[in-house]
């Protein structure tokens, strides 16, 4: 992988799109061999089973990856009908149901359209949460369950893609912290069919789609120059975000901490910038107009 033997100062936001069977940790190995950089992180898990976007912040980005975790995120799943899983994806134990009938697509859409919105949900035992510092799936594969609460998540857009028999493939946007393959099985239990997930892909994250992204087989051919031109500023995937431009005595007031009185803009999280559009990192404008200092790149 042509290794570099000391710690790089490599800074940015690297866009890979995962393979199938590969964690999203085994994923960002790979990724350090490659660049050896001082900092890494990856910005929400990927199931070895899923693929697509996987979002690796490199030095100071790791400082800002909890915006890119905040992110709605988009999927596209394969369904299977007829059937349920141990594991509520193809890798468990699969049970056929031994009556059920196809749904029409106007019945599969109107029970698509009924998790629009904000609704509860139980996280499931194969999952990577944890209890008492050990992850849930590792406790379910011993066939122990522990009690979950259910967490509020939002889904933005849900629609039918496709449907070949009984496979159907659906879009999901959906809040962080949403899983694919339960919503997957609650759709399947409310058309009276079962189901399990067969496939999963994240295809966004917030603005970023996977046209953007590099498989790690294409990314590891290309030459370091190469690989470096590929890292996205970290400033460019935080443009929700208005800008400020400080003057020199501003900046330097910034940088020591200080708050900037009587600012005439809106409340609200800034991206603050030096005169040569030198990106120092983020501020918060409060209800009386001050700006403060939320959180700073190191590199300046």
């Amino acid at each position: 992988m042509g290794n570099l033997k000391s710690k790089q100062s490599i800074h940015g936001l690297l866009l890979i799109d995962k393979s199938k069977g590969i964690s999203s940790n085994q994923a960002l190995t790979l990724v350090k061999r490659m660049l050896n950089p001082k900092k890494i992180g990856h910005t929400g898990t990927l199931d070895p089973l899923a693929t697509g976007l996987l979002p690796i912040c490199l030095g100071d980005a790791t400082k800002f990856s909890s915006f890119l975790l905040d992110e709605n995120k988009t999927y596209e799943a394969d369904i299977q009908l007829g059937s349920i899983s141990s594991t509520g994806d193809a890798e468990g134990k699969i049970e056929k149901i031994n009556s059920y009938k196809i749904p029409s697509i106007e019945k599969i859409n109107e029970i698509l359209k009924s998790f629009l919105g904000e609704s509860k949900q139980k996280p499931p035992m194969y999952s990577a949460l944890k209890k008492d510092g050990i992850p849930l799936y590792k406790l379910a594969r011993q066939g122990i369950a522990v009690e979950r609460e259910e967490r509020s998540i939002v889904i933005k857009l849900i629609d039918l893609q496709s449907i070949k028999g009984d496979l159907i493939t659906i879009k999901v946007c959906c809040s962080k912290g949403t899983y694919i393959r339960t919503l997957g099985e609650d759709i399947g239990k409310k058309l009276g069919t079962g189901a399990y997930l067969t496939s999963l892909r994240r295809v966004a994250v917030g603005k970023i789609g996977i046209h953007q992204a590099l498989t790690l087989d294409d990314y590891e051919k290309l030459s370091l120059p190469e690989k470096l031109k590929k890292i996205i500023p970290i400033d460019s995937y935080l443009d929700e975000f208005n800008k400020i431009n400080l003057n020199k005595i501003e900046t330097e007031q910034m940088k020591n901490g200080q708050i900037l009185k009587k600012i005439d803009l809106n409340e609200g999280i800034y991206r603050l910038y030096a005169n040569n559009d030198e990106f120092l990192g983020l501020g918060h404008i409060d209800s009386e107009f001050n700006l403060k200092v939320k959180r700073l790149n190191s590199l300046i």
